[in-house]
């Protein structure tokens, strides 16, 4: 609250982010808002206040209104400099599948960590930028499929077939498919007729190094998510020095203080429009219940200690106290009065 900064007040009036639905919790909550906004960038979280229940909405049947004066039929009305949020259209079942309801902005809790550069008022996925690494991560486990499936061996070219005809050399070319491809008929000697030969080319699993090129997407992966690779468990997060203590520590408190903490004061200014808040507070959040935070908290302790002796030594040495706090919270010593006494020891 602003009458005193720092301290928690809970009231009634977080009954619909306690319960939000029959029978779940605020972590269900947060937790489904979460997946939404991971692959789809968006969550969208109403209050039906007549039932006195929240319900995350699908984002992918959720459609935001804009309105503008300038350009009322415009195709992008959303882009207009003038342009207003004025609802959201829900469809059940789908986009333009059926009639959508219609929810006004304040029934509706709208969250999109990711802003996306080319739709207003939108989020993006994380993943947007990580889709090739998917699908080179994807491709590299196919090739490792066909790689056994052919019988674990490269790349193999076969020349010199005793063929006098198209037809004689396809017939050929299918027995030895039948004998040698394929993991059952891995490591059959071969045996070839005068003239034939057979030379392997490419490359094998060992000289592709599999582990590096997997890994390399895996760590790329890990930064655009913003999960440490150590807290992720990938595996360039699991070798060399990274599980160290401190290092592992500092990987923890990265994680807390670059997106644990952030994201909460987010989600907790988003959800603030669907409960009552009292005049002078906001909607915030208690760490007490997080153990990822308890560094933090563990920090922020012993610094309030150190304030706390400043402000003793500087009454003590004839300071006010009001004007002691108010430099020690402010850091700016200038604000400091002096009553003109002493201290016994200055006498």
């Amino acid at each position: 609250g602003s009458e005193h900064p720092g301290r928690l007040l809970h009231t009634s009036a977080l009954a619909p982010l306690e319960r939000p639905w029959e029978n779940a919790t605020t972590g269900e909550l947060l937790s489904r808002m979460e997946w939404h906004a991971g692959p789809a960038g968006n969550s969208f979280v109403y209050r039906d206040r007549a039932a006195g229940r929240l319900r995350v909405l699908r984002p992918d049947w959720v459609v935001t209104a804009y309105g503008s004066d300038s350009n009322p039929n415009a195709a992008s009305i959303s882009t207009a400099l003038d342009a207003e949020l004025i609802g959201y259209l829900y469809f059940n079942g789908g986009i333009f599948t059926g009639a959508p309801e219609w929810i006004p902005v304040p029934d509706m809790a709208h969250w999109s960590p990711i802003p996306d550069p080319e739709s207003a008022g939108l989020g993006m996925s994380w993943l947007t930028p990580a889709i090739k690494d998917i699908q080179g991560d994807q491709m590299a486990a196919d090739h490792k499929l066909k790689f056994f499936s052919n019988g674990a061996t490269p790349n193999m070219i076969v020349t010199g077939l005793p063929a006098g005809s198209d037809a004689e050399f396809k017939r050929l070319v299918a027995l030895m498919e039948s004998k040698h491809a394929g993991t059952l008929n891995a490591f059959k000697t071969m045996y070839l007729a005068a003239g034939a030969d057979a030379r392997v080319v490419g490359t094998n699993l060992e000289q592709i190094d599999f582990r590096a090129v997997v890994g390399a997407g895996e760590t790329r992966l890990s930064f655009l998510s913003r999960v440490p690779a150590p807290l992720l468990g990938i595996s360039e997060g699991l070798s060399g020095s990274s599980l160290n203590e401190g290092n592992f520590t500092a990987a923890r408190r990265t994680f807390g203080d670059t997106w644990v903490g952030p994201t909460l004061q987010d989600l907790s200014a988003c959800l603030s429009k669907l409960v009552t808040v009292p005049p002078g507070y906001e909607l915030w959040f208690s760490t007490a219940g997080i153990p990822l935070l308890r560094e933090d908290a563990k920090d922020a302790a012993e610094i309030e200690q150190v304030k706390a002796n400043t402000i003793t030594t500087l009454v003590k040495d004839g300071f006010s106290p009001e004007s002691a706090i108010t430099a020690v919270t402010t850091q700016d010593m200038t604000a400091l009065v002096h009553t003109g006494l002493v201290s016994v020891q200055l006498q």
